[in-house]
């Protein structure tokens, strides 16, 4: 019999995933402590406003697609 790993369900409801400083990352982020924000495409950098590690995606990025052919 194979073991199989059980995926966790999607978390429901306000539930928002945070990335750390030095996370590889691609898209737009704001620091979870002052909503500054940033676009990177590589490395998380800590937040130069207040020294925060934590960073969130923002609702809007500039690599995602713009639905214009």
């Amino acid at each position: 019999m194979i073991d199989r790993e059980q995926v966790p369900a999607e978390p429901e409801g306000d539930y928002v995933s945070f990335l750390e400083t030095g996370d590889i990352a691609k898209g737009a982020y704001r620091c979870s402590g002052c909503g500054y924000g940033v676009v990177v495409a590589g490395r998380l950098p800590l937040c130069p406003m207040c020294g925060s590690t934590a960073w969130e995606e923002s609702a809007w990025s500039p690599f995602g697609r713009s639905g214009l052919l």
